[in-house]
């Protein structure tokens, strides 16, 4: 797993992910990790990842956030009708996250303290996503 965290870039991925949340009416409110990945920069971990979202789409202790959508009507087709519907899922159709370079091409997770802060920033190559999200599971 490759860790990129400094003091400056957690202060901006901070502000970046509540800019993002807010502008989905969304909160951080009791959430413990952050999911973010990109639905065009690596379609094998969407693949990887959709039964993931979906076993936990209602979890409060998790938030997922998919960006760069190329069209929600997409996701539905390949994954289902209800796999964008849930709480804690946000659809990132401003790419906040890309326009602020939160994500490059894997996906990337973010592990939040009790004050809705960063503390760790993991972006996940698609080798090792499976333990990733098991490794999530097992803290949520």
């Amino acid at each position: 797993m490759l860790f990129l965290l400094s003091c400056q870039g957690a202060e901006h991925q901070d502000s970046y992910l509540k800019k993002l949340i807010s502008s989905h009416n969304k909160s951080l409110k009791d959430v413990e990790v952050c999911y973010l990945i990109a639905q065009d920069r690596c379609i094998h971990c969407l693949d990887i990842s959709a039964q993931f979202i979906r076993k936990h789409s209602n979890n409060p202790k998790i938030l997922f956030i998919i960006t760069n959508v190329i069209g929600s009507k997409e996701l539905r087709l390949k994954y289902g009708q209800d796999f964008v519907i849930g709480e804690n899922i946000i659809i990132d159709t401003k790419n906040i996250a890309i326009h602020h370079k939160m994500i490059e091409s894997n996906p990337v997770v973010f592990f939040l303290d009790n004050h809705a802060k960063i503390t760790k920033q993991i972006s996940v190559s698609p080798s090792k996503l499976k333990n990733m999200l098991a490794e999530i599971e097992k803290a949520i």
